[in-house]
């Protein structure tokens, strides 16, 4: 049976028409995705988030031209942000992290935590609410969740986020604030 035919016949209620759509979906997404990325790991979550966001649409989009080229292309752009995403961590990761040379390994400098927590007790000093975002930001909490806890809006929150850092880094580079 017809793709679009199983699709037709799956927004009429039938469960055994949807059931077999996406088992034809799945069977085919997994042959298209084989031939694009390496890694099976990858090429299953691909075409389980690509399953699970057609599932999610494909009763409520009406189409002008085919169910299967909206399917398809949903397949197409997820294989694409794959690529995206794992050209960012490719740039993010370092190999030369994993080279050691003479055996040593890294050792922290015990000078630069005690140079470290000067620095945000200025910057609580100066201005308190800079400390507070690095703080908050440091233990993980949202963008969200630290712009409700404070009262700032999204955009003054990184205004003031990025004038902490600002901060932060002239006092560990020169020791003053200012």
């Amino acid at each position: 049976m017809q793709i679009n035919t199983l699709y037709s016949n799956a927004v009429d209620g039938n469960r055994g028409a949807e059931d077999e759509l996406f088992a034809h979906l799945l069977v085919s997404f997994r042959l298209f995705v084989q031939q694009r990325v390496q890694d099976s790991s990858d090429r299953e979550e691909i075409v389980q988030d690509a399953l699970m966001t057609i599932a999610a649409k494909y009763r409520e989009i009406r189409f002008d031209t085919s169910f299967a080229a909206w399917a398809y292309r949903v397949l197409n752009n997820k294989v694409l942000d794959y690529f995206k995403t794992r050209g960012r961590h490719r740039a993010v990761e370092s190999p030369i992290g994993d080279y050691d040379p003479g055996g040593r390994s890294w050792e922290p400098d015990p000078a630069l935590k005690a140079r470290l927590i000067d620095c945000l007790r200025k910057v609580n000093s100066a201005q308190h609410k800079h400390a507070r975002i690095l703080n908050l930001h440091y233990q993980g909490f949202s963008t969200a969740e630290i712009c409700d806890r404070l009262k700032l809006t999204t955009n003054y929150f990184y205004v003031m986020l990025s004038r902490a850092r600002a901060a932060l880094e002239r006092c560990l580079e020169t020791g003053e604030i200012d």
